[in-house]
């Protein structure tokens, strides 16, 4: 009979961080813009915020503006966090559409497409579409339906932990959007509700 071989499993590889946590030295964000589970006992907490925008045409009928991508102190309950938390940065971030009118297809006028743009460097109001299209993430979309766009961490620029007291002092960048010819005279047409996925630390020591 020939000797029996040993038969040794290969021990499995301890990960270096908790389930569910992306690690503080980690540059890009690849995972789903909603919560994820927190380990007990970490200094690290990956926590959503939220707020809304009303898409309102001005008096001489131009829609246009702009939403912070990594600059999430306009939310509500953003005190309360600053309280807990020394630093933070976002991992993600939404953006989506939702229409105020969609029951009656026969207006007056028609109603024109909007031009959306994702700005990673600065937070600049477009004044013309053709400055919209020169963005190569630029997308067309219809103010009569909903739709939305998405932002994740990818550099380590946008991965740096900021200063959760003063985050106007963070590179923010910004989510942009213009329109032309809408009816004038601050009609609404639909609001933006965005959501940040925010990873906190605590400094210790």
């Amino acid at each position: 009979m020939s000797p029996r071989r040993s038969q040794r499993k290969n021990p499995r590889r301890r990960r270096s961080s908790r389930k569910g946590e992306l690690p503080s030295n980690a540059l890009i964000y690849r995972g789903p813009v909603s919560p994820v589970i927190n380990a007990s006992g970490s200094h690290m907490s990956t926590i959503e915020v939220h707020g809304n925008l009303a898409l309102t045409s001005s008096a001489g009928g131009v829609l246009s503006g702009v939403i912070s991508l990594r600059n999430p102190s306009q939310t509500s309950g953003w005190t309360n966090l600053v309280g807990v938390y020394d630093e933070f940065r976002v991992l993600a971030s939404s953006f989506k559409f939702v229409p105020q009118n969609t029951y009656n297809s026969t207006i007056a006028q028609a109603t024109p497409p909007i031009l959306t743009f994702i700005d990673r460097d600065t937070s600049i109001v477009p004044t013309t579409t053709t400055i919209a299209q020169s963005y190569e993430s630029c997308k067309v979309h219809s103010l009569s339906t909903s739709w939305s766009r998405t932002y994740r961490m990818m550099s380590a620029d946008e991965a740096i932990f900021v200063n959760s007291s003063a985050p106007t002092g963070v590179k923010t960048g910004s989510f942009a959007f213009i329109t032309i010819n809408t009816t004038a005279n601050s009609i609404t047409y639909g609001y933006i509700f965005f959501s940040y996925l925010v990873q906190f630390r605590a400094v210790i020591g």
